[in-house]
């Protein structure tokens, strides 16, 4: 089957490869020219299946509308007369309540830990250095965001995921170069089983892993549209 890939960051250049492996005849299109110069340039390329939360968690709407009030908000609102809208904003209010939280947050463990061992197949196959550390801290800045954590904490202790619970001074002993921060971590909390790399470097040993499989990478090519005939798309128009 000959199958066409959009997009050569992480995303992509990991499903050529798996679709190779699958024996399919893979093209991947980037506008770039080469893997990983976007989002994934930039991906923290944290693997922590066990802090993974959704959005929608207790105490979310309260810290999000003080973002919303801050001119470095990470977050854009641009509301509208948009009934869907404010139906998916509805929903999402409901999906904050602590037992929708604590549903969705093992949903999205199930997901991470398989998607962590297929990593750890892949990595038994392919043994490229990509910067990976073992464990993953996570920092908090303030009190409130201890307090914000606390029913993800909860998750993992009833998950009995390894965790430990730590303070400014622990977290400075696990990540010496916090000395030189200016803004001091409050706390934090240590995942010894997960783990982080450099998603960029990772997406570029991959896309060798791929060629060599025989997976063609089209650089500098912009998709304009989908080309679509009885319901199913036949193709991509470039240029």
């Amino acid at each position: 089957m000959k199958t066409i890939v959009l997009g050569a960051g992480v995303i992509g250049v990991a499903t050529a490869y798996y679709l190779s492996e699958r024996g399919c005849d893979v093209t991947v299109i980037e506008r770039e020219p080469g893997v990983a110069l976007g989002t994934s340039f930039g991906n923290a390329g944290v693997i922590a299946p066990g802090y993974v939360t959704p959005w929608a968690a207790p105490g979310m709407p309260a810290k999000l509308i003080k973002y919303l009030l801050k001119p470095t908000s990470p977050l854009i609102f641009r509301p509208a007369l948009d009934a869907a809208q404010w139906r998916w904003i509805a929903r999402w209010l409901r999906e904050c309540d602590l037992a929708r939280f604590r549903v969705n947050k093992q949903r999205m463990q199930r997901i991470a830990y398989y998607s962590r061992e297929c990593l750890h197949a892949f990595r038994a196959q392919h043994a490229f250095e990509y910067g990976r550390s073992q464990g993953y801290l996570q920092l908090f800045r303030s009190d409130y965001d201890v307090e914000l954590a606390q029913p993800a904490l909860n998750v993992l202790r009833d998950a009995g995921i390894a965790y430990r619970e730590l303070d400014a001074d622990a977290c400075a002993q696990i990540e010496p170069g916090l000395a030189w921060s200016r803004v001091k971590p409050v706390a934090g909390v240590y995942l010894p089983d997960d783990e982080a790399g450099d998603c960029a470097r990772f997406t570029r040993e991959l896309r060798a892993v791929c060629e060599s499989r025989g997976v063609k990478f089209v650089f500098d090519t912009e998709v304009l549209a989908l080309e679509a005939a009885g319901g199913k798309v036949t193709g991509v128009r470039v240029r």
